[in-house]
Protein backbone atom coordinates (compact mmCIF):
# COMPACT_ATOMS: atom_id res chain seq x y z
CA UNK A 1 0.00 0.00 0.00
CA UNK A 2 1.44 3.35 -1.06
CA UNK A 3 0.69 6.77 0.40
CA UNK A 4 3.21 8.65 -1.68
CA UNK A 5 6.88 7.75 -1.84
CA UNK A 6 8.78 5.60 -4.33
CA UNK A 7 8.95 1.92 -5.21
CA UNK A 8 11.89 1.17 -7.51
CA UNK A 9 14.24 -1.60 -8.63
CA UNK A 10 17.94 -0.78 -9.06
CA UNK A 11 20.73 -2.87 -10.63
CA UNK A 12 22.68 -5.04 -8.20
CA UNK A 13 25.95 -5.24 -10.18
CA UNK A 14 27.44 -4.37 -13.60
CA UNK A 15 26.33 -6.60 -16.46
CA UNK A 16 23.65 -8.19 -14.28
CA UNK A 17 20.02 -7.92 -15.35
CA UNK A 18 17.37 -8.03 -12.67
CA UNK A 19 13.66 -8.77 -12.92
CA UNK A 20 11.32 -8.41 -9.95
CA UNK A 21 7.63 -9.15 -9.70
CA UNK A 22 5.37 -7.87 -6.97
CA UNK A 23 1.71 -8.66 -6.50
CA UNK A 24 -0.93 -6.04 -5.89
CA UNK A 25 0.11 -2.43 -5.38
CA UNK A 26 -2.57 -0.28 -3.79
CA UNK A 27 -2.31 3.46 -4.37
CA UNK A 28 -4.18 4.63 -1.29
CA UNK A 29 -3.44 8.35 -1.49
CA UNK A 30 -0.83 10.91 -2.45
CA UNK A 31 1.45 10.79 -5.47
CA UNK A 32 3.54 7.63 -5.72
CA UNK A 33 6.35 6.79 -8.14
CA UNK A 34 6.95 3.23 -9.34
CA UNK A 35 9.45 1.77 -11.81
CA UNK A 36 12.91 0.45 -12.56
CA UNK A 37 16.38 1.84 -13.19
CA UNK A 38 18.80 0.79 -15.92
CA UNK A 39 22.47 1.67 -15.58
CA UNK A 40 25.20 2.30 -18.14
CA UNK A 41 28.84 2.44 -16.99
CA UNK A 42 30.86 4.32 -19.57
CA UNK A 43 34.28 3.53 -18.08
CA UNK A 44 33.79 -0.22 -18.57
CA UNK A 45 31.23 -0.10 -21.40
CA UNK A 46 28.83 -2.27 -19.41
CA UNK A 47 25.09 -2.11 -18.88
CA UNK A 48 22.63 -3.39 -16.31
CA UNK A 49 18.91 -3.59 -16.92
CA UNK A 50 15.96 -4.00 -14.59
CA UNK A 51 12.34 -4.90 -15.10
CA UNK A 52 9.63 -4.35 -12.51
CA UNK A 53 6.39 -6.28 -13.04
CA UNK A 54 3.32 -5.21 -11.07
CA UNK A 55 0.71 -7.95 -10.83
CA UNK A 56 -2.20 -5.63 -10.11
CA UNK A 57 -2.41 -1.86 -9.73
CA UNK A 58 -5.35 -0.77 -7.57
CA UNK A 59 -6.09 2.86 -6.95
CA UNK A 60 -8.20 4.71 -4.41
CA UNK A 61 -9.93 7.97 -5.36
CA UNK A 62 -7.56 10.93 -5.38
CA UNK A 63 -4.33 8.91 -5.62
CA UNK A 64 -1.83 9.60 -8.42
CA UNK A 65 0.75 7.31 -10.08
CA UNK A 66 3.86 9.08 -11.43
CA UNK A 67 6.54 7.58 -13.66
CA UNK A 68 9.71 7.08 -11.69
CA UNK A 69 12.09 10.02 -11.42
CA UNK A 70 12.16 11.32 -14.98
CA UNK A 71 9.19 11.46 -17.29
CA UNK A 72 11.32 11.75 -20.44
CA UNK A 73 13.32 8.56 -19.79
CA UNK A 74 16.55 10.50 -20.28
CA UNK A 75 19.87 9.64 -18.67
CA UNK A 76 20.96 11.09 -15.36
CA UNK A 77 24.75 11.30 -15.07
CA UNK A 78 26.45 10.23 -11.84
CA UNK A 79 30.14 11.11 -11.27
CA UNK A 80 30.75 11.28 -15.02
CA UNK A 81 30.97 7.48 -15.26
CA UNK A 82 27.45 6.23 -14.71
CA UNK A 83 24.16 6.95 -16.40
CA UNK A 84 20.91 5.85 -14.80
CA UNK A 85 17.88 5.54 -17.05
CA UNK A 86 14.49 5.42 -15.32
CA UNK A 87 11.57 3.56 -16.84
CA UNK A 88 8.07 2.59 -15.83
CA UNK A 89 6.81 -0.80 -14.64
CA UNK A 90 5.08 -3.49 -16.68
CA UNK A 91 1.47 -4.00 -15.59
CA UNK A 92 0.64 -7.69 -15.65
CA UNK A 93 -3.05 -6.81 -15.77
CA UNK A 94 -2.90 -3.84 -18.14
CA UNK A 95 -5.19 -0.89 -17.66
CA UNK A 96 -7.08 0.15 -20.78
CA UNK A 97 -6.03 3.05 -22.96
CA UNK A 98 -8.37 5.45 -24.71
CA UNK A 99 -7.05 6.99 -27.92
CA UNK A 100 -3.63 5.68 -26.88
CA UNK A 101 -3.59 7.28 -23.43
CA UNK A 102 -3.79 5.61 -20.03
CA UNK A 103 -6.14 7.06 -17.38
CA UNK A 104 -5.14 10.61 -16.48
CA UNK A 105 -4.18 9.68 -12.91
CA UNK A 106 -1.17 7.78 -14.36
CA UNK A 107 0.97 10.81 -15.03
CA UNK A 108 4.46 11.10 -16.46
CA UNK A 109 5.88 14.15 -14.77
CA UNK A 110 4.04 17.03 -16.42
CA UNK A 111 2.59 14.84 -19.15
CA UNK A 112 0.41 11.75 -19.53
CA UNK A 113 1.27 8.09 -20.03
CA UNK A 114 0.84 5.16 -22.40
CA UNK A 115 2.55 1.80 -23.06
CA UNK A 116 5.99 1.34 -24.60
CA UNK A 117 6.53 -1.51 -27.12
CA UNK A 118 7.90 -3.70 -24.29
CA UNK A 119 4.68 -3.20 -22.31
CA UNK A 120 6.08 -0.83 -19.72
CA UNK A 121 4.39 2.42 -18.81
CA UNK A 122 5.96 5.39 -20.55
CA UNK A 123 5.29 8.99 -21.57
CA UNK A 124 2.79 9.65 -24.35
CA UNK A 125 4.43 10.82 -27.61
CA UNK A 126 5.05 14.55 -27.53
CA UNK A 127 2.80 15.20 -30.51
CA UNK A 128 -0.37 17.12 -29.82
CA UNK A 129 -3.33 18.33 -31.82
CA UNK A 130 -3.79 22.06 -32.22
CA UNK A 131 -6.53 23.13 -29.82
CA UNK A 132 -8.37 25.07 -32.51
CA UNK A 133 -8.99 21.89 -34.53
CA UNK A 134 -8.80 19.21 -31.81
CA UNK A 135 -11.50 16.57 -31.42
CA UNK A 136 -12.73 14.45 -28.54
CA UNK A 137 -9.99 11.91 -29.39
CA UNK A 138 -7.07 14.35 -29.13
CA UNK A 139 -4.59 15.52 -26.54
CA UNK A 140 -4.79 19.20 -27.39
CA UNK A 141 -2.18 21.93 -27.06
CA UNK A 142 -3.48 25.50 -27.38
CA UNK A 143 -1.57 27.98 -29.48
CA UNK A 144 -0.45 31.29 -28.05
CA UNK A 145 -3.64 32.98 -29.36
CA UNK A 146 -6.87 32.03 -31.10
CA UNK A 147 -8.15 29.47 -28.60
CA UNK A 148 -11.51 31.13 -27.90
CA UNK A 149 -14.44 28.72 -27.85
CA UNK A 150 -17.30 29.55 -30.18
CA UNK A 151 -19.38 26.62 -28.95
CA UNK A 152 -19.21 23.88 -26.32
CA UNK A 153 -16.21 21.65 -27.02
CA UNK A 154 -14.74 18.29 -25.98
CA UNK A 155 -11.08 17.22 -26.09
CA UNK A 156 -9.50 14.14 -24.55
CA UNK A 157 -6.79 16.00 -22.58
CA UNK A 158 -4.96 19.34 -22.53
CA UNK A 159 -1.20 19.75 -22.39
CA UNK A 160 0.41 23.17 -22.04
CA UNK A 161 0.14 26.03 -24.49
CA UNK A 162 -1.57 29.40 -24.41
CA UNK A 163 -4.70 30.60 -22.59
CA UNK A 164 -8.13 29.14 -23.37
CA UNK A 165 -10.93 31.74 -23.12
CA UNK A 166 -14.18 29.79 -22.96
CA UNK A 167 -16.34 32.83 -23.80
CA UNK A 168 -19.29 31.50 -21.84
CA UNK A 169 -19.13 27.96 -23.23
CA UNK A 170 -18.43 24.57 -21.62
CA UNK A 171 -15.17 22.71 -22.13
CA UNK A 172 -15.36 18.97 -21.48
CA UNK A 173 -12.10 17.07 -20.94
CA UNK A 174 -12.79 13.45 -21.78
CA UNK A 175 -10.00 11.92 -19.69
CA UNK A 176 -10.02 14.67 -17.08
CA UNK A 177 -6.29 15.29 -17.66
CA UNK A 178 -5.16 18.94 -17.76
CA UNK A 179 -1.49 19.96 -17.70
CA UNK A 180 -0.08 23.49 -17.40
CA UNK A 181 -3.20 25.22 -18.70
CA UNK A 182 -4.85 28.61 -18.34
CA UNK A 183 -8.64 28.31 -18.64
CA UNK A 184 -11.32 30.87 -17.84
CA UNK A 185 -14.55 32.54 -18.85
CA UNK A 186 -16.94 29.57 -18.87
CA UNK A 187 -17.48 26.14 -17.34
CA UNK A 188 -15.16 23.14 -17.13
CA UNK A 189 -16.15 19.52 -16.56
CA UNK A 190 -14.76 15.96 -16.84
CA UNK A 191 -15.88 13.68 -19.66
CA UNK A 192 -16.90 10.07 -20.07
CA UNK A 193 -13.46 8.49 -19.47
CA UNK A 194 -12.50 10.61 -16.45
CA UNK A 195 -14.25 8.66 -13.71
CA UNK A 196 -15.69 11.92 -12.40
CA UNK A 197 -12.26 13.52 -11.87
CA UNK A 198 -10.36 16.49 -13.23
CA UNK A 199 -6.63 15.99 -12.69
CA UNK A 200 -4.48 19.13 -12.87
CA UNK A 201 -0.72 18.61 -13.20
CA UNK A 202 1.94 21.26 -13.55
CA UNK A 203 1.20 24.96 -13.15
CA UNK A 204 -2.46 25.69 -13.94
CA UNK A 205 -4.42 28.93 -13.70
CA UNK A 206 -8.10 28.05 -13.58
CA UNK A 207 -10.76 30.76 -13.36
CA UNK A 208 -13.42 28.76 -15.18
CA UNK A 209 -16.27 27.39 -13.10
CA UNK A 210 -15.77 23.67 -12.40
CA UNK A 211 -19.06 21.78 -12.41
CA UNK A 212 -20.48 18.28 -12.02
CA UNK A 213 -21.24 16.23 -15.11
CA UNK A 214 -23.89 13.59 -14.47
CA UNK A 215 -22.42 12.85 -11.04
CA UNK A 216 -20.06 14.38 -8.48
CA UNK A 217 -16.84 15.84 -9.87
CA UNK A 218 -13.65 15.63 -7.79
CA UNK A 219 -10.53 17.65 -8.58
CA UNK A 220 -6.90 16.67 -8.01
CA UNK A 221 -3.95 19.05 -8.05
CA UNK A 222 -0.39 17.69 -8.16
CA UNK A 223 3.15 18.28 -9.42
CA UNK A 224 3.30 22.05 -9.57
CA UNK A 225 1.81 25.34 -8.42
CA UNK A 226 -1.78 25.95 -9.52
CA UNK A 227 -4.40 28.56 -8.70
CA UNK A 228 -8.20 28.51 -8.81
CA UNK A 229 -10.59 31.43 -8.61
CA UNK A 230 -13.83 30.36 -10.29
CA UNK A 231 -17.33 30.08 -8.87
CA UNK A 232 -17.03 26.33 -8.46
CA UNK A 233 -20.02 24.12 -7.73
CA UNK A 234 -18.56 20.61 -8.10
CA UNK A 235 -19.75 18.31 -5.33
CA UNK A 236 -16.85 15.85 -5.06
CA UNK A 237 -13.62 16.09 -3.08
CA UNK A 238 -10.72 18.49 -3.63
CA UNK A 239 -7.36 16.65 -3.41
CA UNK A 240 -3.99 18.38 -3.14
CA UNK A 241 -1.27 15.72 -3.34
CA UNK A 242 2.47 15.65 -3.92
CA UNK A 243 5.56 16.92 -2.18
CA UNK A 244 7.41 20.14 -1.34
CA UNK A 245 6.73 22.82 -3.94
CA UNK A 246 3.36 21.40 -4.97
CA UNK A 247 0.78 24.04 -4.09
CA UNK A 248 -2.81 24.99 -4.77
CA UNK A 249 -3.50 28.70 -4.34
CA UNK A 250 -7.18 29.45 -3.68
CA UNK A 251 -8.09 33.02 -4.57
CA UNK A 252 -11.68 33.26 -3.30
CA UNK A 253 -14.10 31.35 -1.05
CA UNK A 254 -16.25 30.51 -4.07
CA UNK A 255 -13.32 28.56 -5.55
CA UNK A 256 -13.79 25.86 -2.90
CA UNK A 257 -17.41 24.70 -3.16
CA UNK A 258 -19.60 25.08 -0.09
CA UNK A 259 -19.51 21.96 2.11
CA UNK A 260 -17.18 20.09 -0.26
CA UNK A 261 -14.59 17.77 1.30
CA UNK A 262 -10.87 18.55 1.18
CA UNK A 263 -7.88 16.21 1.44
CA UNK A 264 -4.29 17.48 1.59
CA UNK A 265 -1.44 14.97 1.61
CA UNK A 266 2.07 15.23 0.64
CA UNK A 267 3.80 17.62 1.99
CA UNK A 268 1.76 19.40 -0.69
CA UNK A 269 0.15 22.69 0.34
CA UNK A 270 -3.22 24.38 -0.02
CA UNK A 271 -2.99 28.13 0.52
CA UNK A 272 -5.92 30.50 1.01
CA UNK A 273 -4.45 33.51 -0.75
CA UNK A 274 -7.19 36.11 -0.32
CA UNK A 275 -7.47 36.37 3.46
CA UNK A 276 -8.02 39.09 4.70
CA UNK A 277 -11.10 40.45 2.98
CA UNK A 278 -12.42 37.19 1.58
CA UNK A 279 -15.22 36.24 3.90
CA UNK A 280 -15.90 32.73 5.15
CA UNK A 281 -14.83 29.42 3.66
CA UNK A 282 -17.48 26.79 4.43
CA UNK A 283 -16.05 23.31 3.96
CA UNK A 284 -17.11 19.72 4.56
CA UNK A 285 -14.70 17.19 6.08
CA UNK A 286 -11.05 18.26 5.89
CA UNK A 287 -8.11 15.81 6.13
CA UNK A 288 -4.47 16.86 6.53
CA UNK A 289 -2.10 13.89 6.19
CA UNK A 290 1.45 12.83 5.41
CA UNK A 291 2.94 16.25 6.08
CA UNK A 292 0.36 18.25 4.13
CA UNK A 293 -0.06 21.98 4.73
CA UNK A 294 -3.37 23.86 5.01
CA UNK A 295 -2.36 27.51 5.29
CA UNK A 296 -3.59 31.05 4.74
CA UNK A 297 -2.09 34.43 3.97
CA UNK A 298 -1.43 36.43 7.11
CA UNK A 299 -4.40 38.37 8.39
CA UNK A 300 -6.02 39.73 11.53
CA UNK A 301 -7.21 36.71 13.54
CA UNK A 302 -10.02 38.87 14.98
CA UNK A 303 -11.53 39.53 11.56
CA UNK A 304 -14.56 37.69 10.22
CA UNK A 305 -12.45 35.93 7.58
CA UNK A 306 -12.24 32.31 8.63
CA UNK A 307 -12.71 28.64 7.82
CA UNK A 308 -15.81 26.81 9.02
CA UNK A 309 -15.79 23.06 8.42
CA UNK A 310 -17.94 20.08 9.22
CA UNK A 311 -14.82 18.53 10.78
CA UNK A 312 -11.03 18.68 10.50
CA UNK A 313 -8.96 15.50 10.85
CA UNK A 314 -5.22 15.90 11.41
CA UNK A 315 -2.59 13.18 11.10
CA UNK A 316 0.64 15.06 10.36
CA UNK A 317 1.45 18.39 8.76
CA UNK A 318 0.48 22.00 9.35
CA UNK A 319 -2.83 23.74 10.03
CA UNK A 320 -2.37 27.50 9.80
CA UNK A 321 -5.77 28.98 8.97
CA UNK A 322 -8.18 31.00 11.14
CA UNK A 323 -11.07 28.84 12.34
CA UNK A 324 -14.55 29.93 13.36
CA UNK A 325 -17.66 28.20 14.65
CA UNK A 326 -18.27 25.03 16.62
CA UNK A 327 -16.96 21.82 15.04
CA UNK A 328 -14.51 19.03 15.81
CA UNK A 329 -10.77 19.26 15.17
CA UNK A 330 -9.35 15.76 15.72
CA UNK A 331 -5.72 14.65 15.89
CA UNK A 332 -5.16 10.97 15.10
CA UNK A 333 -2.23 8.59 14.40
CA UNK A 334 1.45 9.18 15.00
CA UNK A 335 3.07 12.30 13.61
CA UNK A 336 3.20 15.97 14.49
CA UNK A 337 0.80 18.74 13.51
CA UNK A 338 1.89 22.37 13.77
CA UNK A 339 -0.99 24.75 14.56
CA UNK A 340 0.21 28.33 14.74
CA UNK A 341 -2.74 30.53 13.83
CA UNK A 342 -4.88 32.29 16.42
CA UNK A 343 -8.60 31.49 16.15
CA UNK A 344 -10.43 33.42 18.89
CA UNK A 345 -13.80 32.83 17.21
CA UNK A 346 -13.40 29.04 17.22
CA UNK A 347 -15.60 27.31 19.81
CA UNK A 348 -14.97 23.64 19.01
Amino acid sequence: MMRGGELSVWPVAPNVNLQERIGTVVLERGRSTIGGIDMQISSTNTESHTKLIVGQLDRRPGAVFDLIRDEQRTSIQIDGSYSVIPHGPVLENPLPTVTGMLPAWLIAGYSFSTYAPDGSVTTVPQTYADFATATADDIARPGTIGNNLTDDETVHAISGGGPIPLDGHTLTVGSGGISSAEIGGGTLQPGQYAGGELIFIGGNTISADIIDNGGPTSVIFTRGRSSISGNNTYSGTTYVVGTYGDLLQVNSPNALPTNADLQISGPAQLWLNDIPGAGTYRLGDVYVRDGGWFTAACCDPNSTDAVIANSIHLESGRLSVPLSGDFTVEKTTEGTVNMNYGSPKFRG
